[in-house]
């Protein structure tokens, strides 16, 4: 085959920087172990044996490996098993004058061998050991270079908490979270027919008869095992679809690999967003995709309060649904979506029908047509009912949306504008006195004061005096002179030139503009996240870590900041700034609300929004260890998405910072007794 044969045409090639951050990964993953999970859809399906089987055959290939800890649940296929394989000893842990026998963390860290095996990865450890739970082990583990052998049920992961819940009954409180599975190497589901289970359970080679007994009548039921196997199946397709578009990325392939079907939605200010919201989860929950949902930010489209605040909602509304929300920003809203629809391995799309007229979309492009060309293999879903908007007229609508009349006719700019102008009319004059010059030159005169009105003030102002400066340019210096008249095709083609090149300068120029602002805010927040990172990193104890993350948050966002505790599951105030803070009785009501359901309510929310103050619970990956409250008092600009977004990154800053004391604190009482 020729060597021509070969080659790319530039929209096929690898992104740089994506193929750089590909390989960086890879090589990040490379320096740590790899893990491997046994994933079973309940207990007593073989997930151990299995385990167990293939560490035989590892030590077969030489392989030097350690038992780290196994739980036999006392199977004697599984205890066969154990001979012959080399086991760690297991560290003893005083705690309430009982001993606790759990993973040497450190003497396998310590001995460092090629692979351990670690049993039961959402165990949770005895008071005083180095990490609460058995997956935080694992992971330090992996930090070291070893690779790790695990096995977890389904019913262990937190996202499928609540849906373990309805199909069970049974609310599971030792959970790992999701992101075990993203860095997992290899994920091998072990699975069994539910009558195979089932007799397994009745011969007792899964429970002793009693508990065989009662999990017969209650989770071992038939119906219930095949839902979990059905969940333990889509996790495995999850993590092999993340692989897939890691490999995707490197290679520089577009179209989506039809493994998982993932599924996208655009978050905007409309009202029919939730709609579109809920179609979207209806999709990804029918095909077992994951839901992402993203919010394009446009130079073009600088939203109000009110819009700020729809978008707000929908983004937390979108997280309510599980979807991964994220937040870009773009100058070409359909390119952003299916670049995005690319590097996710999406395969359907979920759009509304445009609310414009054919005549709008001509003048001002339609996004869905746009999308829809470009989507290549991508399916694209666009739905057609009506939203609120749609019911305005379409001249309002226009008005409303695209023409900001305020801005546009403010006086300053229009001041500027118009002073810039008479000294251009003043040099074009001089230079065609003196025959220096033509038509030409003065198009390009002329420009100057579009684009300084352009980078200066913003798209709109820059629109009026664009229009200005051409009814100036036809009075002027198009014949005849001193009037509004064309009476030469020239002149009229001279003008429209004007017009065209003025507006295509101006526009560029404005999103230049916008992208250097987006840039220099983003590095701003950057900043100011390292710096109250590095602040509270340095925190000696509760109470000053408690004040440098309320006064940090103070003095980053400007606004009143109080926190409150995960005290044994109950939630107390531990300190504010500035000093005391009052809450009121729907102030208590917000926050109770927020507590019990660990979602966000209070002011700008749809929940006790009568409260001044908004109530954020901070999360990590298993435990909300409190509340973040700040008073907003009207103050707008803390809804905007850059803002919004700074906050919520030092809320998850915090969360962690909070965690980790908590932690210590509970191990440092635990050595105590």
């Amino acid at each position: 085959m020729p060597l021509n044969d070969y080659n790319l045409r530039d929209d096929e090639r690898p992104d740089p920087d994506k193929l750089l951050e590909a390989i960086e990964r890879q090589h990040a993953v490379a320096e740590k172990g790899k893990l491997k999970i046994f994933l079973g859809a309940a207990p007593g399906v073989g997930k151990t044996f299995a385990m167990l089987e293939a560490a035989h055959a590892a030590l077969e290939n030489k392989v030097d490996l350690i038992v780290g800890v196994i739980e036999t649940h006392g199977r004697i296929e599984t205890e066969r098993l154990i001979d012959g394989l080399p086991l760690a000893p297991l560290k003893e842990i005083l705690y309430n004058s009982k001993v606790f026998k759990e993973l040497n963390l450190e003497w396998i860290i310590e001995k460092k061998p090629q692979l351990v095996l670690v049993d039961e990865l959402p165990h949770r450890n005895a008071p005083g050991s180095a990490n609460s739970m058995r997956y935080q082990d694992i992971i330090y583990i992996l930090d070291a270079g070893i690779d790790v052998y695990t096995t977890v049920n389904v019913q262990h992961l937190e996202s499928l908490n609540d849906e373990i819940y309805q199909i069970t009954g049974i609310r599971v409180k030792s959970t790992v979270p999701d992101s075990i599975f993203e860095i997992a190497h290899e994920t091998v589901v072990i699975d069994i027919t539910p009558e195979e289970l089932i007799e397994r359970l009745k011969e007792g080679k899964v429970y002793i008869p009693e508990r065989a007994d009662h999990a017969l009548n209650n989770f071992f039921t038939s119906t219930n095992i095949s839902a979990l196997r059905a969940k333990a199946m889509s996790v495995a397709a999850k993590s092999i679809s993340r692989k897939i578009i890691s490999y995707k990325q490197t290679a520089g392939i577009t179209d989506p690999w039809a493994v998982i079907d993932n599924v996208i939605v655009c978050i905007t200010d409309n009202s029919f967003t939730p709609s579109l919201i809920r179609a979207a989860k209806r999709i990804s929950t029918a095909t077992n995709g994951k839901l992402f949902a993203v919010h394009i930010e446009s130079p073009f489209q600088k939203g109000s309060k009110e819009s700020n605040l729809r978008i707000l909602n929908h983004k937390r509304y979108a997280e309510y649904m599980g979807a991964e929300v994220s937040t870009i920003s773009s100058p070409n809203i359909a390119k952003a979506i299916v670049e995005i629809a690319q590097e996710k391995n999406i395969r359907h799309i979920i759009l509304s029908k445009s609310i414009r007229s054919r005549l709008g979309d001509f003048i001002f492009g339609s996004v869905v047509n746009d999308v829809i060309r470009s989507s290549g293999k991508i399916n694209v879903h666009v739905l057609s009912e009506r939203p609120l908007e749609e019911r305005t007229h379409p001249a309002k609508r226009l008005v409303m949306k695209y023409i900001n009349l305020k801005s546009a006719f403010a006086p300053i700019p229009l001041l500027n504008s118009a002073l810039m102008t008479l000294v251009a009319i003043i040099i074009s004059v001089i230079l065609r006195e003196f025959y220096i010059g033509d038509h030409s030159t003065a198009i390009l005169i002329f420009l100057l004061p579009c684009i300084f009105t352009a980078y200066k003030y913003g798209f709109y102002p820059s629109t009026v005096a664009i229009i200005f400066n051409m009814l100036v340019y036809e009075f002027f210096f198009v014949e005849p002179v001193l009037s509004f008249s064309v009476h030469k095709s020239t002149g009229l083609i001279s003008m429209l030139i004007f017009l065209f090149v003025n507006f295509i300068i101006s526009r560029l120029t404005y999103i230049l503009k916008e992208q250097l602002r987006t840039i220099s805010i983003k590095e701003k927040a950057s900043t100011k996240l390292f710096i109250f990172t590095k602040m509270i990193a340095g925190a000696q104890n509760l109470d000053s870590l408690v004040a440098l993350i309320t006064g940090g948050i103070k003095d980053t966002c400007t606004i009143d900041t109080a926190l409150f505790i995960n005290r044994d599951e109950t939630i107390d105030f531990v300190g504010s700034c500035p000093d005391g803070v009052h809450f009121e009785v729907k102030d208590m009501a917000a926050l109770n609300w927020a507590w019990k359901y660990k979602s966000t309510s209070g002011s700008c929310t749809n929940t006790l929004n009568t409260s001044a103050w908004l109530f954020y619970p901070m999360r990590t990956y298993d435990y909300f260890p409190g509340i973040m409250a700040v008073k907003l008092d009207g103050k707008a600009s803390f809804l905007e998405p850059d803002n919004y977004d700074l906050f919520q990154s030092l809320v998850d800053q915090s969360a962690v910072a909070v965690s980790r004391m908590l932690l210590l604190k509970q191990k440092t009482l635990s050595n105590m007794k």
